[in-house]
């Protein structure tokens, strides 16, 4: 049993693990992945998902008391709801990333409260930016060529990925190794 006052490393998410999704995001990957771009480091592909927020390193107690809050979202449909992955984009020619369309709001409106929550909870402040829901397919380590990689992702800013059931909320684990990050999924 871990002590409870050990830190974790931690976030807030919703999973996107639709196989026909993860193929499509895994041949986008493999079209990024030219030297003559850069240094890319792609996100694996059991790995993806949209953050709702992400938490740093806090307390196993702090971990529980949003694992409670997190029970208490009502934003999500019993039945759960579909987005769509579509589009891919970047930001700052730091990030390669997949957009998302949630037609009715869910993913924004679960974010909000989850933000609201944890501040009058737990008096964990809320993100500076405003949330952008998107699915990270890359993080950018550096460019050789800035141009050759805005201009194929511009090539590819209409894509279809797919539909993704979403069904919950989750608080994960990150733990990082030198082969990538570890994600865990945290029940209490």
């Amino acid at each position: 049993m871990e002590d409870t006052n050990d830190e974790i490393r931690s976030f807030i998410c919703m999973e996107i693990n639709d196989p026909a999704i993860v193929s499509k995001a895994k041949e986008i990957q493999a079209l990024f992945k030219d030297d003559a771009i850069g240094k890319i480091k792609f996100v694996e592909l059991e790995n993806m998902h949209i953050t709702l927020k992400f938490l740093g390193n806090i307390s196993m107690d702090i971990a529980k008391k949003i694992y409670a809050i997190l029970g208490t979202v009502s934003t999500i449909p019993q039945d759960g709801f579909d987005i769509d992955v579509k589009k891919i984009g970047q930001f700052n020619k730091s990030v390669l990333w997949c957009g998302i369309d949630d037609p009715h709001g869910i993913i924004a409106a679960t974010q909000a409260q989850i933000e609201e929550e944890l501040l009058k909870q737990l008096k964990i402040p809320r993100e500076k930016r405003p949330f952008e829901g998107h699915m990270t397919l890359a993080r950018v380590k550096f460019l050789k060529d800035k141009k050759q990689f805005v201009d194929k992702v511009a090539q590819f800013k209409d894509t279809y990925l797919g539909k993704q059931h979403v069904s919950a909320v989750l608080l994960k684990k990150s733990q990082l190794t030198p082969k990538g990050p570890i994600y865990t999924i945290l029940q209490f």
